[in-house]
């Protein structure tokens, strides 16, 4: 169950990485071209970053809990 949890945060926190670089760089854009002033604080940062982080850890505990449950041979088997 803890193999299944990791690989969803470590998921979870590549697309929190990647979804924060990506909404920076169009909100900087947007700024730019707008000319909008360029304010970005930095707790609304880690706010997204754990948001993604809780939706990974969440959307990994059923398949977590389901298959901490099944006999690996099964389990292999069905794949």
């Amino acid at each position: 169950m803890t193999l299944f949890l990791i690989e969803s945060v470590v998921l979870s926190a590549i697309g929190g990485i990647l979804g924060t670089v990506l909404g920076i760089a169009a909100s900087y854009g947007v700024s730019y071209f707008l000319d909008l002033p360029y304010i970005f604080p930095f707790y609304l940062i880690v706010v997204g970053f754990l948001i993604a982080l809780v939706i990974g850890l969440v959307a990994g505990l059923y398949p977590a809990n389901k298959a901490s449950k099944l006999d690996p041979v099964e389990a292999l088997r069905t794949q």
